[in-house]
């Protein structure tokens, strides 16, 4: 058995260890940069679904919506599936 195990003690002192309720975690602006990026590119995508589920519809059923049909019979179909995702995928 080891007698001195230095990384056992440095390990129970990591779990141990607890950051303060209000401590401010250091981030790196690059970092915030690529995550509101990629938060506008996503809802961006969105925005696209939804115009492309509507136009879809439009097209199947051979009707003559409105830009505001569009909306939402896409918007209802992205819930929709969106639902039906989570249903099979929980998180």
């Amino acid at each position: 058995m080891i007698e001195n195990n230095a990384l056992g003690d440095k390990l129970k002192e990591f779990k141990n260890k607890q950051l303060p309720p209000n401590s401010d975690i250091p981030t790196n602006p690059k970092t915030q940069l690529l995550d509101s990026i990629y938060t506008v590119f996503a809802g961006v995508m969105s925005i696209a679904k939804v115009f492309v589920f509507g136009y879809t519809a439009k097209i199947i059923f051979s009707t003559d919506w409105n830009i505001l049909g569009i909306i939402c019979v896409g918007l209802t179909t992205n819930i929709l599936l969106t639902y039906i995702r989570d249903l099979i995928y929980p998180e």
